[in-house]
């Protein structure tokens, strides 16, 4: 794993003779017909997804590149990784950046970051062993529960993560922290056509011999997972990973109880999508359906009469009395239906994400001299055919991570030649600052979508084309704003992104950001005979205070983000996509170079 230094090959692009896009996509092609996906630019590691197993990820190969400097040996996410936790035991924290869009094999990066560490890291006796193997199966765990198949990716992140590992003076790892982003919580209640909902769905059905799990449909007769026919993945083995899942569930502090319940709550959320309604909005007299109800009543610990109701009638307050009860129409038995499907997923996420972090502090300790490693590994940049609030949410935060990018690279590279009075030529590049600036600002007078959005939220009876009519008229001068764009619907708006122009659907953002749960579901929930139900769903504090809407939670989670990342030294992954198919030993030219273009590697 010598480095090797031949004409055409170059592992560091900066060594190029011409340095130019075409330049740099012709030599990442050449290396990728090599058998070479990872190349260096400078301190960025390039790596393309090879999109087919690759021999290069041994034990024996770890231990070549620990302690050894990463010019020393060829590019690779070992050299990275060594670089990262190097600099921590010189005393400062780290975080390592791996960006990319949907598909460039961000998450399969981040998992061998993982075991590099856990692999070379010094010392610290069992404890170290303990928690070592808790972040090692914390990846099964949560690609099993967050992550799905989509277009473009069978293995996607439909949520954001940043795990932190904390490490004591000799360099051992002694605590760690996962923070989780956005997870994709309408992907419970439907997809589009060619993927799947959550990997757990398709592991649990069929797979589980105990409990509820013999009482359950094929994919096929759930109403949530039929509406794609998309059901079976090349390369993913459902069976196999829910064993996986299982043993993960064990490592992390799961007893057998508690396993049950999570997988029973699974299945109820899937019964859940079956309970269907007449259009006056009573339930529907079939036999599916009253098994529908039956089964997720008994998943959920509630009785059959209190669910049906809170599925159909919604409680208001009148005057004096309490509780006046109206029965609700076939639309909104359906929107009531599927806000309790994608809540009840949703905090049992959470709570996952909860028990990973108290295991993981439980098993360690976090000393006053502790430093960390922080590993991102977040949604990449995202243009469907159909964008919605959702990849509005994700397309801000790679937007945040782009400018993270031009700070602490771009800018403070040129920043220091003039401070050393190095002649240089100046590198024209584009600040994105301003696009950032028009999703989330609100000072003073001006006003950023994220701001309009919560506006639009907060009054009653505002509707979606209302909020886009307020877009247009708020930013209709903006450069990076458009609307009535040519051949595309009345419903859209675009943005002028730093990866290019995205088109968004209005649709749905209103409801998407008041992310509103009656309280009358919380409530029957909160009094179920299940534990894990009731810790899912808290009885409700009664406060005057409106709460955070989805948007501004995720605002805040972004900004902490930042902070944190601000207050590490960043080490780059920026991931390629070499094709849209999927398919190994396939690379686009175009495709490449378009990646090439937005993610700032000429500059």
């Amino acid at each position: 794993m010598e480095r090797r230094f031949k004409k055409g090959l170059e592992d560091d692009l900066i060594l190029l003779e011409e340095i130019s896009e075409k330049e740099i996509v012709d030599t990442l092609h050449r290396r990728f017909q090599d058998g070479t996906i990872y190349t260096y630019i400078g301190e960025v590691l390039l790596s393309v997804n090879p999109f087919k197993p690759i021999q290069i990820y041994s034990k024996d190969l770890m231990h070549k590149y620990a302690s050894r400097f990463s010019y020393e040996l060829r590019p690779h996410i070992f050299a990275t990784s060594e670089s990262a936790y190097k600099a921590m035991r010189r005393g400062d924290n780290q975080c390592i950046l791996i960006t990319g869009e949907s598909g460039s094999g961000k998450t399969e990066a981040s998992k061998k970051v993982m075991e590099f560490i856990a692999e070379i890291s010094d010392g610290g006796g069992d404890t170290a062993t303990q928690i070592k193997e808790i972040i090692l199966q914390s990846n099964p765990l949560l690609e099993s529960f967050g992550n799905s198949k989509t277009v473009r990716n069978n293995n996607s992140s439909r949520f954001g993560k940043y795990m932190e590992i904390v490490f004591d003076p000799s360099g051992a790892p002694a605590s760690g922290r996962v923070t989780n982003f956005l997870l994709e919580k309408p992907r419970v209640v439907g997809q589009s056509q060619e993927e799947r909902s959550f990997h757990i769905f398709y592991q649990v059905l069929g797979n589980w011999r105990d409990g509820s799990g013999k009482n359950t449909l094929p994919p096929q007769g759930y109403t949530y997972l039929n509406q794609t026919s998309c059901y079976a993945v090349p390369g993913i083995d459902d069976a196999a990973d829910f064993e996986d899942t299982l043993d993960a569930m064990k490592a992390v502090g799961y007893d057998q109880v508690e396993v049950h319940d999570i997988l029973t709550t699974v299945i109820g959320i899937l019964w859940l999508g079956n309970i269907d309604f007449k259009k006056d909005g009573s339930i529907a007299d079939t036999e599916g359906v009253q098994q529908a109800v039956k089964a997720t009543a008994a998943c959920f610990g509630v009785e059959e009469g209190a669910l049906v109701q809170a599925l159909t009638e919604r409680t208001f307050v009148a005057g004096t009395n309490e509780g006046v009860q109206s029965q609700m129409n076939y639309e909104q038995c359906l929107y009531t239906r599927d806000a309790l499907a994608k809540a009840a997923y949703a905090k049992l996420f959470q709570s996952l994400i909860d028990q990973l972090n108290k295991t993981l502090e439980a098993q360690g300790s976090c000393p006053k001299d502790a430093k960390t490693i922080g590993i991102l590994d977040i949604y990449g940049f995202e243009i469907f055919q159909r964008n919605s609030f959702e990849q509005f949410c994700i397309n801000y935060v790679n937007e945040k991570l782009q400018q993270l990018f031009i700070e602490l690279t771009l800018r403070k590279e040129q920043a220091e030649y003039v401070a050393e009075g190095i002649e240089w030529e100046a590198v024209d590049y584009f600040n994105n600052k301003v696009v950032c600036d028009m999703i989330e600002v609100r000072k003073g007078g001006d006003i950023g979508l994220f701001a309009l959005i919560d506006d639009a939220s907060a009054q009653q009876h505002n509707t979606d084309s209302q909020l886009l009519a307020n877009m247009g008229s708020s930013f209709h001068d903006h450069p990076h704003f458009k609307k009535g764009v040519k051949n595309r619907a009345k419903t859209d708006f675009t943005i002028v992104h730093y990866a290019g122009d995205v088109s968004y659907t209005i649709n749905g953002f209103i409801d998407k950001n008041k992310d509103t749960l009656y309280p009358s579901l919380t409530k029957m929930m909160s009094e179920s005979s299940c534990s894990l139900i009731r810790s899912l769903f808290p009885k409700p504090k009664s406060s005057r205070k409106r709460p955070d809407t989805a948007g501004t939670q995720f605002k805040k989670q972004v900004k902490r983000l930042m902070d944190t990342l601000h207050e590490c030294t960043p080490h780059y992954v920026r991931c390629i996509k070499p094709n849209d198919d999927k398919k190994g030993g396939l690379y686009v030219k175009p495709r490449v170079a378009h990646q090439v273009k937005y993610l700032g590697l000429l500059e």
